[in-house]
């Protein structure tokens, strides 16, 4: 996902891009490029997509309606590059595979939510982004009111706690002084009513103990004015903790 990638919110530079798609051009991997956010960028100019960069016949770009037009269209689309790895029977065989997989596996997507997904492309030409401007300018204004309310709640722990400033999509990442868990998830939901997702439920070892997701797509402004402040109290009592047992580590030394 490298769109805004969902949990981090992180961006790839045309560099990383290309220089994955060296890689697996070598050694003969087929990249799924996942673009669920890409037309939510809020901030600079885009970066071309991997299978725009894809020079060899690598990757399959993945997209969703659910993300752009809303949630209950689960309708999606898979685009096949013209040969893989220069082979065009092996994408003839790929795709036929795909298609009775995907047959087998959902027993075909509605017609309803198809119809509906048609009708708004029709309407606009085939493109949706003048379409998705009203929630591309709220996801804006969202992410603006989470950064300042950021900058205004953790300014005093500014030398320990730090956050992304995400560019597009739906999310940004905090990083703690200290390891958020599913216990620690748990205890802020309850005592300062505000949920918030460890990283370390993306991971595959500890390297996002440290680390939160902060969504800020599906709220109202002040929910989120609500929200911060309550994760600042709840940072602020784990903060005093640590601090306390330091303390009495110190004095009983």
């Amino acid at each position: 996902m490298p769109d805004f990638d969902n949990p981090t919110g992180r961006v790839l530079d045309a560099d990383e891009r290309r220089n994955i798609l060296q890689v697996c051009a070598r050694h003969r991997l087929v990249v799924l490029e996942d673009n669920a956010y890409g037309l939510f960028r809020y901030d600079g100019d885009p970066v071309p997509p991997m299978a725009a960069l894809d020079e060899v016949g690598s990757v399959i770009y993945l997209s969703t309606f659910s993300k752009t037009i809303s949630p209950a269209l689960r309708v999606g689309a898979a685009s096949l590059p013209d040969t893989m790895f220069g082979d065009a029977a092996a994408r003839r065989s790929l795709w036929e595979d795909l298609v009775q997989r995907k047959s087998f596996v959902t027993v075909n997507t509605s017609q309803i939510a198809q119809a509906i997904v048609a009708g708004l492309l029709i309407q606009n030409g085939g493109r949706l982004g003048d379409w998705i401007r009203p929630a591309l300018d709220w996801y804006r204004e969202n992410r603006d009111i989470m950064l300042c309310e950021l900058d205004s709640v953790f300014s005093p722990f500014s030398d320990q706690i730090r956050w992304s400033r995400p560019s597009g999509g739906f999310f940004l990442t905090l990083d703690l002084p200290f390891r958020f868990g599913a216990d620690c998830a748990d205890e802020c939901a309850r005592r300062d009513h505000v949920i918030v997702t460890p990283l370390s439920f993306f991971a595959l070892d500890n390297s996002q103990d440290c680390r939160i997701r902060l969504a800020f797509s599906a709220v109202t402004p002040e929910q989120i004015r609500t929200s911060v402040t309550g994760l600042g109290h709840y940072v602020a009592r784990r903060l005093e903790q640590k601090l306390l047992r330091l303390r009495d580590g110190g004095a009983r030394g």
